[in-house]
């Protein structure tokens, strides 16, 4: 059974991640030797781009050297097939409340913009500017007959 050690390397964009990932890769080719099976589609990318990436500041970086052993427990289950399923719990808090100030939003803009009296006005008010003569007038009065409606309903009468 072939063995598999992975290494991660984390960091922000622009920390030297690809930098790291090239010193890994010459690192372990020198102490195994050149047959030495690496694998890494993120470093062929880097090198396809003729870098390995920006050296990261030593001076302000910390390398967290650790081992882990694969996941166990009851994040990791394997039906007969051996078939893995990996659980991955994810904090789905703050996607909750923004969805929720949303939603009020939604309800505060729509209920304004689908209000039929407040959608007549405004249709009204935009075509008395490009009307002129008995149009107009017509228009001036449909908009007062609406804006006399609206003063009732915001009177609650």
């Amino acid at each position: 059974m072939t063995q598999v050690i992975e290494v991660v390397v984390i960091g922000a964009v622009g920390s030297g991640k690809s930098h790291v990932l090239e010193l890994i890769d010459r690192a372990i080719h020198d102490e195994y030797g050149q047959h030495v099976q690496v694998a890494s589609h993120e470093l062929s990318r880097e090198r396809y781009m003729g870098s390995p990436g920006t050296k990261p500041k030593v001076s302000e970086t910390i390398f967290n050297l650790r081992e882990q052993a694969p996941a166990s427990g009851n994040q990791l289950n394997s039906d007969p097939s051996g078939t893995i399923a990996f659980k991955v719990d994810i904090d789905s808090s703050g996607i909750d409340e923004a969805i929720g100030k949303a939603e009020t939003l939604h309800s505060l803009t729509s209920s304004y913009l689908l209000d039929p009296l407040q959608q007549a006005i405004d249709q009204t008010a935009r075509l008395i500017t490009d009307a002129e003569g008995e149009l107009a007038i017509k228009l001036l009065s449909h908009l007062d007959t609406l804006l006399a409606e609206q003063l009732l309903r915001a009177s609650g009468r």
